[in-house]
């Protein structure tokens, strides 16, 4: 059992005074992301469902292998994927992979009679997040859009 100190719950309050501010900072690094990722064929920016607005606590990047020259095949998806994040990291952004499978391929749910989805299994091997943070500067969000686009223009075919 995990019990909040009296230290964190103030700290947590007086997050809550910032959190519109830094939503929307959010959301304009979002929008200068999704300016950039539009220039780039093959990569493709989040998009919020209608009548929704997006928090951007991750900025999820989908790739269309089909612009890299890759198939349906999902290890090579998910090798696309890690040469891109690794492309990038040589340009100085950072990325993550926040979930390499679906939910139907872990253990817990792994069993005969469980259905695998093929839309989610494509979805695992072509996304990959940037940084999005309330803290980038305009300078920052810039040069993550222009690294992925030369990190696309460099792996695509």
């Amino acid at each position: 059992n995990y019990r909040m100190s009296d230290v964190e719950g103030a700290i947590g309050l007086s997050q809550l005074d910032r959190i519109a501010e830094r939503t929307e900072q959010r959301r304009a690094n979002a929008r200068a992301l999704d300016a950039a990722l539009a220039e780039i064929d093959g990569l493709h920016a989040p998009v919020a469902s209608e009548h929704a607005e997006h928090a951007y606590h991750l900025y999820a990047v989908r790739i269309d292998p089909t612009a890299f020259g890759v198939g349906e095949d999902a290890a090579e998806m998910a090798g696309l994927r890690d040469s891109i994040c690794e492309a990038l990291k040589g340009e100085g952004v950072m990325t993550a992979v926040h979930y390499p499978r679906p939910l139907t391929r872990q253990p817990v749910f792994d069993r005969p009679g469980m259905e695998h989805l093929a839309v989610c299994d494509r979805l695992a091997g072509t996304l990959f997040c940037v940084p999005i943070h309330h803290n980038l500067t305009d300078g920052q969000v810039a040069g993550v859009g222009e690294a992925l686009k030369k990190v696309a223009d460099a792996l695509r075919v």
